[in-house]
């Protein structure tokens, strides 16, 4: 099999007609793109130029081989720069939340204009993010109320809206109560099953409910899986619904109280 840097040097060697302009041009020393390219010649069987004087001509084999040679170059580049240019698309994007779902909205919406963005997230209670934002440290903060930005930050952030969720709680069908619908004070005093990374959700459940237990989980998959087959009942959500699997043996019942719907702000930078 012929060496590919062998080829290079041939198609540099014929387009510059002399061997030392073209070892500049593929950075190596003359004697070595002359030497490679000698190894060519055998590899081949065939003479590829006419040396004369300072300069260099194809033969009549070299031009056959100079064709499919070029041909292979040319791909290879185009390759190469195919894929810089792809690469390129790809970039690391940091996210500070209150909560995990609205990074999933906000992930399906940076996404439709980039899909090789991939988000960085950390959560965060969001009280301090003033001084944060400050820091310049994330491209994204969302937080669970509206915020009121300084002027000083208005040339640097923006803020919109992203979503609103509304927390549910989530029992096994064989044990769910009759109601649609009930309170966090309704529930007090029970045991639940609860992610541990659910942010300022689980602030909210442990604040209304003091006398509750809370068994928390820190992987989804653990979470799922014990609530696919065990009696206590958890928190899900609508968001939630949406973008992860159903657990199809529990039933929904929605928290009346009204801090269980969130509105989500996200603040961007500019």
């Amino acid at each position: 099999m012929t060496d590919f840097y062998k080829l290079l040097y041939f198609v540099r060697a014929a387009e510059c007609e002399n061997f030392s302009k073209a070892a500049h041009m593929v950075f190596v020393s003359q004697p070595a793109l002359s030497k490679a390219i000698k190894s060519l010649e055998v590899d081949l069987d065939v003479t590829l130029f006419e040396r004369q004087k300072n300069k260099v001509k194809l033969t009549e084999g070299g031009k056959l081989i100079y064709k499919e040679a070029k041909t292979i170059i040319d791909a290879v580049e185009n390759f190469d720069n195919k894929v810089k240019k792809e690469l390129s698309k790809i970039k690391d994007v940091k996210v500070l939340s209150v909560a995990p779902a609205p990074v999933w909205v906000l992930e399906e919406e940076i996404k439709k204009e980039n899909p090789y963005i991939n988000l960085k997230v950390e959560l965060n209670d969001g009280k301090d993010y003033l001084s944060i934002l400050s820091e310049g440290k994330y491209d994204y903060f969302i937080l669970d109320f509206e915020p009121e930005l300084p002027t000083y930050f208005k040339d640097i952030f923006c803020v919109k809206k992203l979503c609103s969720e509304q927390l549910y709680y989530s029992f096994p069908k064989m044990k769910a109560p009759k109601e649609d619908e009930l309170s966090f004070e309704a529930m007090d005093g029970k045991t639940f099953i609860v992610l541990t990374e659910i942010g300022n959700w689980k602030n909210l459940a442990t604040r209304k409910m003091k006398n509750a237990h809370f068994i928390f989980q820190s992987e989804q998959k653990d979470l799922e899986t014990l609530m696919n087959f065990s009696i206590l009942p958890g928190f899900s959500t609508d968001l939630a619904l949406k973008y992860l699997p159903n657990l199809s043996d529990r039933k929904l019942i929605k928290i009346t109280d009204k801090e269980a719907i969130k509105d989500f702000y996200v603040v961007k930078k500019i």
